[in-house]
This record gives C-alpha cells, sequence and structure tokens, in this order.
C-alpha cells in the first residue's frame, strides 16, 4: 500500500471510531448494534487502538460492568492489523464558541494505549453497549467543497454536501437534527417511538423511514423526497398555518388545493419548495437525477438567474467568481455543469458572447457583460 494510501486508511479509521463512540452513547443500543461494533473491532486491532483514542480524547470511562471473555476478540484484531481496514469518513474535530464541531478533513493520529487497556474498554463497549459520558452538543460541518457522508446514532446515513452544518439532537422519545446551512441527503432508519425530524429554518421535516434531500439556504428550503413519504410542519415558533401552499399538478393531478396549509405531506417524487420570504410552498414533480447530481458534483439549472448559478459555483470553488454588473446576473442560466470545472462553465460564458472574464489581483474571476441582450442557454 502506498504512503498516502495508508495515510487515507488510517485517517478513515479514525472517524469509523468517533462514529462508534457516538452510537454507543444512545441508552437504547441493543444487541445488534453490541454485534456489529464487536465485528468492526474484530476487523483490525487499529480499530482497538483508535477507539480508545478517541474515547480517550473525549471523556474519563466510568460505570464499566464486569468484563466478559474477549481474549479471542483482541487475538483475531491483532490477526489482521493490515489487511482489514474499513474506511468510511474524514473529519477532525475543533472547538468553536463551546460546540464541539466536527469538520470533514485528516486527523492526525495519535497512538496512546496499548493492548490491556484495549481488552478493558472492549470489554465495557460490549457488555454495557454504552458509555456514560458527558458530551458538549455537537456539530458536523463541510467547507467549501468538501461533502461526507457518515452514520447517525440511530444507524440513519447523512450525506453533507458543500458548505453544510447539522446539529444531531437525539434524546431517548426522539431524534432531530438542526440543518442550519446547506444541503444533506438524509437516509433514515425506521423507528416508530422515536420520530426522525429534521428542522430547517421555519420548517420541521419529519419522516418514519424513508430518504430525502433538503436544500436549505437564507432564501429558502427545498425538500425532494427520493423514497418513502415525510410530512413538512412549521417550527413550532411560526404556528401550523405559517406558511400557504400551492401545487403544480403532478401527473395530471393536484395533490392538495391551492388554499392548503402546513402540514404537508410529500410523498415519493415529489418536491417542496419553501420560500423564506414570502411564506409560500410549491409542490412539483420532482427531477430526483438532478435533485442528488451533487453527491457526483454536478449541479443543473433550468432558468436560474446567473447570480444565483455563480453563488452555487462558489460554494464548490474558492477564490469565487464575481459578477462586476449586477444586470449581468439577471439573465436565466439552463445547462448541466461540472461544479468544479469553473473553468469551463467561465469558457462557455465567453464563447457564447454573454460575459467576459478577467482574474484578479486575489485570484477571483470577474464577469462582465458583452452582450446584455442574449440569454444564456446550454
Amino acid at each position: 500500500m502506498k504512503r498516502r494510501e495508508r495515510q487515507e486508511h488510517l485517517d478513515r479509521i479514525t472517524d469509523d471510531a468517533s462514529a462508534w463512540f457516538e452510537r454507543l452513547q444512545d441508552p437504547e443500543v441493543d444487541d445488534r448494534d453490541r454485534e456489529a461494533f464487536a465485528a468492526w473491532l474484530k476487523a483490525s486491532a487499529e480499530h482497538v487502538q483508535e477507539f480508545l483514542q478517541i474515547a480517550a480524547l473525549r471523556s474519563d470511562l466510568c460505570g464499566l460492568g464486569e468484563e466478559p471473555n474477549i481474549d479471542e476478540l483482541i487475538r483475531v484484531a491483532a490477526a489482521s492489523e493490515e489487511e482489514n481496514v474499513v474506511p468510511l469518513f474524514e473529519s477532525s474535530a475543533v472547538e468553536t464558541a463551546g460546540r464541539d464541531v466536527v469538520r470533514y478533513r485528516r486527523l492526525s493520529r495519535r497512538w496512546v494505549v496499548g493492548g490491556l487497556a484495549a481488552a478493558a474498554v472492549v470489554s465495557a463497549a460490549i457488555s454495557l453497549g454504552v458509555f456514560r459520558l458527558a458530551l458538549e452538543p455537537r456539530v458536523f460541518q463541510t467547507t467549501i467543497g468538501e461533502q461526507s457522508s457518515f452514520p447517525l446514532p440511530d444507524g440513519s446515513i447523512v450525506t453533507l454536501n458543500t458548505l453544510s452544518e447539522i446539529e444531531p439532537r437525539f434524546t431517548n422519545t426522539h431524534r432531530d437534527v438542526v440543518l442550519t446551512s446547506g444541503e444533506v441527503l438524509f437516509d433514515v432508519v425506521s423507528d416508530p417511538q422515536r420520530p426522525f425530524r429534521v428542522i430547517a429554518g421555519d420548517a420541521v421535516i419529519q419522516a418514519i423511514g424513508t430518504t430525502f434531500n433538503v436544500y436549505h439556504r437564507q432564501a429558502g428550503t427545498t425538500v425532494t423526497v427520493v423514497e418513502g413519504t415525510i410530512e413538512i410542519r412549521a417550527s413550532d415558533a411560526q404556528g401550523s398555518t405559517a406558511h400557504s401552499v400551492t401545487t403544480v399538478p403532478l401527473n395530471g393531478t393536484d395533490q392538495v388545493g391551492s388554499a392548503a396549509s402546513l402540514p404537508l405531506i410529500v410523498t415519493i417524487g415529489q418536491q417542496a419548495r419553501l420560500d423564506a420570504h414570502t411564506g409560500q410552498t410549491t409542490v412539483v414533480e420532482a427531477n430526483l437525477e438532478q435533485a442528488t447530481a451533487w453527491r457526483e458534483r454536478r449541479v443543473f439549472f433550468d432558468g436560474r438567474p446567473l447570480s444565483a448559478v455563480i453563488d452555487e459555483f462558489n460554494l464548490y470553488n474558492d477564490p469565487p467568481i464575481v459578477i462586476a454588473d449586477p444586470d449581468l446576473g439577471q439573465l436565466p442560466v439552463t445547462g448541466s455543469f461540472n461544479a468544479n470545472d469553473r473553468a469551463s462553465f467561465v469558457l462557455f460564458l465567453e464563447k457564447t458572447g454573454i460575459a467576459t472574464a478577467q482574474i484578479e489581483s486575489d485570484g477571483r474571476i470577474s464577469l462582465r457583460p458583452k452582450d446584455s441582450e442574449r440569454l444564456i442557454d446550454n
């Protein structure tokens, strides 16, 4: 294995260990969780060591029960140190404004514990299924151009697009995730006893077992249902009638009347667009391929203003593209582009005659109009 690939494997083990540490905080962790955790530990001695490192960094261990016999577990782990490394995701923890913030970038490895300590901690994890630790709320973030996927404590999978931030708030009675800003794909594990809710601005999106994409920025929130059904409510502070709802015909029929209000049921293949300024919610038939294309770093635009298109490109690239003339920003754009290939996008603008580009001294790409009468159409 090459040195760089080896380092990437080691970094991912760190993040995998962190994810397991979080999952084991849940008081309702069951035998299936413990078996999966034991299987992960058996995959490599490095898993055992890194899990201990994560635990040591987070808190002191306490309340440990009787230790089961795990000699064979440690022996198997030690025998498969190099081959069985399970990649998951990349992250590092930093302190921001009193919160434990996880950003997705590489984390240097620290080796501080040995086999005897490993046996003790693994024993506790398997016998109790939970570490009784007091931790600050955690915020997960991606920066410009970064994307990442990881499990939540209940086994649900979240995939964060660039410049996104979430804060999971799980308890014995509910599973809440606050989406501060950005775009996230949620693949939710069903648990009827604990509703899964995403709080995005004034909207509360609830699902029992489904897959849905949430795009939340200052201008509003767009929810696309990939599988299953969700319910959208207004936040408690706004009341149940904060949004009026209209629909575009879905397969020839209206889902709800134009005078309807939240809560609203949205099902597979549908998209709800909540305008933060007008309070209006529109339900349309979704193009699922386009709605989730960001996972492959593709962006689609259908008559979007150039200014909005540039904002989207700037989520993936730095230094940014800037528009020197506000009138240029109003021109509509239709097309499909590679989010990381802004050079090709700028070349497209120049070849259509709509804009000229200039690289500024600070690295920004400045666009100026060349023919403000023409529309951009890819």
